[in-house]
């Protein structure tokens, strides 16, 4: 156990001295502190009269303490950024990418005492949308990365976290765009964003993909079912797969009309988004009215 790091503290003559030691030791000063580091700090004073110690409180002990642990864990925090270096990008691997898993190759180096971490970005349906911790990851020593439990037909973007302690992490450069295989219908249902009336027998609806399509959309399906009119026919429609709003006329004034909208792909129909809309009367109409979705 060496001696290392002097600061003197002018407050009350009292002196914080770093104490470093073989291994890593944990400091837990009441709530201030939780982090392994490679010092701990102590209280000293020196040549100090009796009277002039009680005059030193409980709460600047603390202080004094709290405020040469945080320099500790500045210093330890430097070393190990400096060891650890630049971190590079993760690149995929070839041939490696499946519908719900891909492996990539990381260059950096791995530290002991340094905790490795993967933060993915979703890219199809938020471009801007925040960084995420990716859990279901294994990292190999020869830098293999192994992701699991992705959406299929997603693309994605990657990036190594280093966490040096609670307070300080380190990121790597972002991969590339990386969009995993398609596989099964789609998970999720079109979002219906819009229902407007044009006239009193004509409507106009919007709507978004879904955000889990699970491979390229070929069509949608549009079904508008009359309620309480068995006079009425139900209106089917198919839809392009790269379209997202259509305008649906011959309808009947002053009805109630329930729609429902799926998504297809190769595999299958996905599950079905759900509106209501009541045509307006003639008499009555608003053409800037709009009518949102149930």
């Amino acid at each position: 156990m060496g001696l290392g790091n002097k600061i003197p503290e002018t407050q009350d003559s009292l002196e914080i001295l770093f104490i470093h030691v073989d291994k890593f030791v944990m400091i837990d000063i009441l709530i201030f502190v939780n982090i392994t580091v490679p010092y701990i700090c102590l209280y000293v004073l020196r040549n100090k009269p009796q009277s002039a110690q009680k005059a030193i409180t409980s709460q600047t002990k603390v202080q004094n303490c709290v405020r040469g642990c945080n320099i500790a864990i500045g210093l330890y925090e430097k070393m190990i950024e400096a060891e650890q270096g630049y971190l590079p990008r993760p690149e995929l691997v070839r041939d490696s990418k499946q519908d719900t898993t891909v492996e990539l190759k990381w260059d950096g180096l791995f530290l002991k005492n340094v905790t490795y971490l993967v933060h993915k970005k979703i890219i199809d349906y938020n471009k801007q949308g925040a960084w995420q911790l990716h859990n279901s990851v294994d990292f190999e020593r020869d830098g293999t990365i192994y992701i699991t439990n992705l959406h299929p037909y997603l693309t994605y973007k990657f990036k190594v976290i280093a966490v040096v302690s609670k307070f300080h992490i380190l990121d790597s450069s972002e991969s590339i765009l990386i969009t995993t295989r398609p596989n099964g219908a789609p998970e999720s249902p079109p979002t219906i964003t819009r229902v407007s009336a044009l006239s009193p027998t004509v409507i106009s609806i919007s709507w978004k993909p879904p955000s889990f399509k699970n491979g390229p959309l070929l069509s949608y399906k549009l079904s508008l079912n009359p309620k309480g009119h068995p006079d009425l026919k139900e209106i089917n429609k198919d839809i392009a797969g790269n379209v997202t709003s259509i305008t649906v006329g011959k309808l009947q004034s002053s009805q109630s009309y329930r729609i429902t909208l799926s998504a297809w792909n190769i595999d299958g129909e996905g599950p079905t988004a759900y509106s209501y809309t009541t045509t307006p009367n003639p008499g009555n109409f608003d053409p800037w009215a709009k009518i949102s979705p149930y």
